[in-house]
C-alpha cells in the first residue's frame, strides 16, 4: 500500500525516499555509482600517468555514502560518493574538515579533492581522501588493555576540548563565508565596503585578545548554513526555515514543527486508509496500531512544544562550538597500542550550544555496570554469532554476553575518566553536565521521535511536570524505563 506522505522535496538524480516500518521516510540510493565514472574522476584527480594501471573496487557502504578504493601501483586512495539528499552537504563536510585540520591537532583524513556538485561523470557529489592507517576501535577493543583504553579516553577528551575552543555564532553547519552569503544563510552582517579594511583590523585585534585571555578561538573565516542532516531537510516539506538558528529555542522549535507536521500527515494517511474496502483483518490491525502510535506521538510533541520555553527559558543568540555527534567505535582508527590515529565521519558535524556538548561520546554510551564480570561464569561462544565475525568480533571461545557485560563495566569506569579529564581541560564542564542533564534529555526525546521511536505518554508527562529548570533535575521514577533517552544508568 503506497503512502502519500512521502517527502515533497524536489526529485534528485540518484535519490529515492523509502518508507520506514512504521511511518516516515529515509533517503536511499536509486542508482549504483559506476566504476568507470569513478576511474575517470581518479585519472583526472590524482597524479597518475595516462598509461598507468588503475583499479577501482567497492570498499564499504555507510548509511549515506558508498566508499571505493582506488589502487594505482602501490598507492591507494578512497573516493567517497555521497547520497544526494542535500546539495550543501559535501561542501560543508570539506569545509569542516579543513577547519579542523587548521585549528586543532585532531587527526582526521586529508581531503585530496572533491566536487560538491552533480556536474561530473558520476552525476553525484564526491570526496577523495587519503587512506588512514590503523584499524577501527570496534575491531581492537576486546584485545586492548585497560590502561590503553584509559589513555584513548583521555585522548578523546582532549580532542573534544579543542573543539570547544572554536567559537561560532549560531547553530548550523560550517560553510565558507561566500557560500553562506550566496544562499542567504549569513547570520553576521557584512561590513560596509569603504570601512572594510578598518573593521578587518579591529576584528583581528579583538580575536587575538579573546584568544589570549579566554582560550576561545572565535572563528571569523567561516560562516554557518543550515544543518545538513537528512531529517533536517524534511523541514522543506513543512515550508519552515531551515536555519541556521541563533538560539536553542529556534532550533528545537523548528524540529518540533517538522515532527508535528509529519506525524499529522501520517495519522491522516492511516485513518483514510482504514476506510478502503477489501482490507484484510491484518491490514486493518496494522493501520489501527500505526494510528495509535501517531496519536501518542502527537501528545508527546504537544507537551514538548508547551514545555520548551520552561526547559530553555533564554531566547537569544548563544555561543556555539563544533561537536562530533557520531563518535562511535567504527569512526575511530587506532594503532596496535590503542593510540588514536584518526577520527572519521565529519559529514554532519554541526555547531551546537555548550549544553549539548556536555555529553559522553558515543563510544562510551552503555548502561552502568559496577561489578566486573567473571569469564568462568559464562558459557561457550554461540555458534550463530560466529558466522558474522565482522559484526560480533572475535568471541575467543566465550559467550557474547560476557563481552557485552565486560564492555559495560569498562565503559562505566571510562566515563568517569572522560568526565575528570574534560573538567580538567574545560573547567566547569562537569558542573554544566549536571545542570543541563534535563535539557539533553529533552533534546534526546525529540531525536528519538525523529528516528521513529515512541514513548508512553503518562511517564513522559510526569517527567516534564517534575522538571526543575534551575537544577536540571526531573523525576527519576517517571523515566526509569526509557534508557538511553532518560538514562540514570549513565551516571
Amino acid at each position: 500500500m503506497a503512502d502519500s506522505t512521502s517527502p515533497s522535496i524536489a526529485p534528485t538524480s540518484g535519490l529515492k525516499w523509502v518508507k520506514r516500518f512504521s511511518y516516515g521516510y529515509d533517503p536511499q540510493w536509486s542508482i549504483e555509482p559506476e566504476h568507470s565514472a569513478i576511474e575517470l574522476i581518479a585519472r583526472k584527480t590524482f597524479p597518475i600517468p595516462p598509461d598507468a594501471d588503475l583499479s577501482v573496487t567497492f570498499f564499504k557502504e555507510g548509511a549515506l555514502n558508498k566508499l571505493y578504493k582506488v589502487n594505482v601501483g602501490e598507492a591507494s586512495y578512497i573516493i567517497r560518493v555521497a547520497l544526494p539528499f542535500d546539495p550543501a552537504r559535501t561542501m560543508s563536510e570539506v569545509t569542516t574538515m579543513r577547519l579542523i585540520r587548521d585549528k586543532t591537532s585532531i587527526p582526521i583524513p586529508r581531503v585530496l579533492s572533491y566536487d560538491a556538485t552533480s556536474h561530473n561523470e558520476l552525476r553525484l557529489s564526491w570526496v577523495s581522501m587519503e587512506i588512514v592507517p590503523g584499524r577501527r576501535l570496534s575491531e581492537a577493543w576486546r584485545k586492548m588493555p585497560m590502561v590503553a583504553k584509559r589513555a584513548m579516553t583521555e585522548q578523546l577528551a582532549g580532542y573534544q576540548a579543542q573543539l570547544l575552543t572554536l567559537g561560532l555564532h549560531a547553530i548550523g553547519s560550517v560553510v565558507p563565508i561566500k557560500e553562506a552569503e550566496d544562499h542567504h544563510h549569513t547570520v553576521l552582517t557584512c561590513v560596509i565596503l569603504p570601512f572594510a579594511f578598518a573593521y578587518a583590523v579591529i576584528a583581528v585585534l579583538i580575536h587575538r585578545i579573546i584568544l589570549l585571555y579566554t582560550g576561545f578561538d572565535y572563528i571569523t573565516t567561516h560562516n554557518l548554513g543550515r544543518p545538513t542532516t537528512p531529517l533536517h531537510l524534511l523541514g522543506a516539506n513543512a515550508g519552515l526555515p531551515l536555519g541556521p538558528y541563533l538560539s536553542t529555542r529556534d532550533w528545537l522549535s523548528h524540529r518540533l514543527a517538522v515532527l508535528q507536521a509529519r506525524t499529522e500527515q501520517s495519522l491522516h494517511f492511516y485513518r483514510t486508509a482504514k476506510l478502503a474496502s477489501g482490507l484484510s483483518a491484518k491490514d486493518l490491525e496494522s493501520l489501527e496500531d500505526n494510528s495509535v502510535l501517531c496519536e501518542g506521538d502527537l501528545g508527546i510533541i504537544s507537551l514538548l512544544i508547551q514545555h520548551l520555553p520552561r526547559v530553555f527559558p533564554r531566547h537569544r543568540s548563544e555561543r556555539t562550538m563544533l561537536f562530533h555527534h557520531n563518535l562511535s567505535e567504527r569512526n575511530i582508527m587506532v594503532d596496535s597500542d590503542g593510540v588514536i590515529m584518526a577520527v572519521l565521519d565529519w559529514e554532519h558535524v554541526c555547531a551546537v550550544p555548550f549544553w549539548y556538548c556536555t555529553q559522553f561520546p558515543g563510544v562510551l554510551m552503555t548502561m552502568k555496570q559496577k561489578l566486573r564480570p567473571r569469564r568462568s561464569e559464562y558459557g561457550p561462544a554461540e555458534s550463530f554469532y560466529l558466522d558474522d565475525p565482522e559484526e560480533h568480533g572475535d568471541l575467543d571461545g566465550v559467550s557474547l554476553l560476557y563481552w557485552e557485560s565486560r564492555e559495560r563495566f569498562e565503559k562505566t569506569i571510562l566515563r568517569k575518566v572522560y568526565m575528570a579529564e574534560m573538567d580538567r581541560l574545560v573547567p566547569g564542564w562537569a558542573a554544566e553536565y549536571k545542570r543541563s542533564k534535563g535539557q539533553r534529555e529533552f533534546e534526546d526525546c525529540i531525536a528519538h521521535l525523529e528516528w521513529g521511536g515512541h514513548y508512553g505518554l503518562k511517564g513522559f508527562e510526569d517527567w516534564l511536570e517534575a522538571y526543575d529548570p534551575v537544577t536540571g533535575e526531573g523525576s527519576p521514577e517517571a523515566c526509569e524505563d526509557r534508557w538511553p533517552i532518560f538514562g540514570e544508568g549513565l551516571e
